[in-house]
This record gives C-alpha cells, structure tokens and sequence, in this order.
C-alpha cells in the first residue's frame, strides 16, 4: 500500500492568536474501487496529526455518480465524519465533483453534519480564521480552447467578491481553490491580494514520482490535468509579493495520483506515488524558520 508522504511548512501569519494547526489534502478520487481500508490510512494519519482544521481542496470523488450509490458512498460520508468528532473539516469542490447542479445535492447535503463545512462559492469564520472556497464552473475546466480559462476564471472571481473582498482585517485569511493552473497570473493575484494563504490541489503533484522530484523546478511537473507538458504550476509552495504583502501558495499533491477517470489501464501505477498530505502551521513567530 502507497506511503504517506507529509509536508510540514511554518508560515509566519501575524493575526493568529496561538500557532493554528492545518492538514491540507486534495483529490480523493473515492470510487467504487477504492478500499475502506485506504480511506482509514489517510484517516488515521490526520487524526493522528491532531489539527485544528482540515482543509480539502476539491476532487472527493471521482465522477458525481459515485454520491448517487448509497451504499458505497456511506464509506466516503464517515471518513469525513470521523474527521469531524476531533476537528473542522472545511471543503471546497472540484472539477470531478459537480458537472451537473444535481450534482451540488450530496455535498449541500454535507453541511448538515457537526464540523462538516461545504464552501461553494462561500466562507467560514470563526474567532481564529476565515476561511473561502471557489468553486470554479463546469466551463472554467472544459470548453473549446481546451485550457483551463484565464477569462472565465477572472469573471468568476469580480462574481464573487463577497468572498474575496472586504476580509476580516483580523484573522487568517485562506482561500481554498482547486486548480492552481492559472493562480500564479498576475491580474488573478491582484484581485485575491487581500488572502495570506492559498490552497490548490487538482494538478497530483504535477505526476512527479518522489524518485525523480530532484529532475524537476521546485514547482515544475511533468504534465498537468490540462495535458500540458511541463506545467510551472504544479505542486509544492510558491511565495508572491502582491500589492506590498506575501502570498503563499500551496498545492497539495494528492491523495490519488491516477484516477480512473484518467485511464483504467494507469490507474494500477499509482503504487508508485506517494499520498501526499500537507500540514501547515500558522504563528506569530518570526525568524529563519517560520518565513
């Protein structure tokens, strides 16, 4: 069975009242053939870890058919539930999650559960941090340039500026969006300049096995979700000065690097993958460690 790999980062955050503890993952992929017993390893590492929140940047499930049998998606409903008996679980939706708005039913329908936090196109606040999440339209993913959409992206966010503009001036400010493709745009970084954090998922570590990381940039993959070759935007941290304030960027690498969605036949090559899981503390410290 895969290894967990975790990445740990310390990031100075000057609006946390003690250190906050984040697990971050993404692209779940849960489908008819994943096991119980993989969903219990993820599980048991972050219970492990014991964070203040668990953030999940999209992806779930594999295709939205997946909610609609009731039986086996019970499976992927108590791995976030015994999350949430120790801690918030704050989501944000993919491009496999929703393609119809039938679709939106079974995660709506997650919010009514303790600790269980859907954001479609929303926020969550509380005393320590505020938190967004995007999700993105069927068209930002899928359309006829067969690239994910600068323009569309761009429209979405001046859509939905009650979640991105006018933040709590006082609090953590964390944007959890699934594609980090087009994140690293200058105009796009303008307009979510008031965020101190971003979280991305979607790109599964850009399909770089850990055996060949050191052959790559820092944040080069070998192809993205977009079928483009090389992607700059594909995984690990990325700081940005924006409007004289850093942003950092983090994409998780995933919990399932090949879906079937992607190939039945590529899909038995994920025991070469590690599941990537990212822990992220926030503090007030300052110094060579916590930047």
């Amino acid at each position: 069975m895969n290894k967990i790999k975790i990445q740990t980062d310390i990031i100075h955050n000057n609006f946390v009242r003690n250190d906050i503890t984040l697990m971050h993952i993404a692209d779940i992929h849960f489908s008819m053939s994943m096991k119980k017993n993989f969903l219990d390893k993820v599980k048991n590492e972050i219970i492990k870890n014991n964070p203040d929140y668990l953030l999940i940047t999209g992806d779930l499930v594999d295709d939205p058919q997946i909610t609609k049998n009731k039986y086996k998606i019970k499976e992927l409903i108590q791995f976030l539930v015994d999350i949430s008996r120790i801690t918030k679980v704050i989501i944000s939706l993919g491009n496999h999650d929703v393609h119809l708005d039938s679709d939106f039913s079974f995660f709506k329908k997650l919010n009514d559960f303790d600790n269980i936090f859907v954001l479609d196109n929303d926020f969550y606040k509380d005393d320590f941090i505020y938190v967004s999440g995007i999700t993105l339209p069927v068209n930002y993913y899928y359309n006829m340039t067969k690239d994910e959409s600068l323009e569309i992206l761009l429209e979405h966010i001046d859509n939905h500026q009650n979640i991105v503009d006018k933040l709590p001036s006082r609090l953590p400010k964390i944007l959890l969006i699934h594609s980090p493709i087009k994140i690293n745009n200058k105009e796009v970084l303008n307009k979510l300049s008031n965020f101190d954090l971003i979280l991305c998922g979607h790109t599964h570590n850009g399909m770089v096995p850990d055996f060949l990381a050191k052959m790559f940039k820092s944040n080069e993959g070998i192809i993205a979700p977009n079928k483009k070759l090389l992607p700059e935007t594909a995984r690990g941290k990325i700081e940005k000065m924006v409007k004289n304030k850093k942003i950092t960027i983090i994409i998780t690498g995933g919990i399932t690097k090949l879906s079937l969605k992607s190939s039945k036949v590529l899909n038995k090559l994920n025991f070469i993958y590690n599941i990537s899981i990212n822990k992220i503390i926030l503090t007030k410290k300052r110094g060579i460690n916590y930047e």
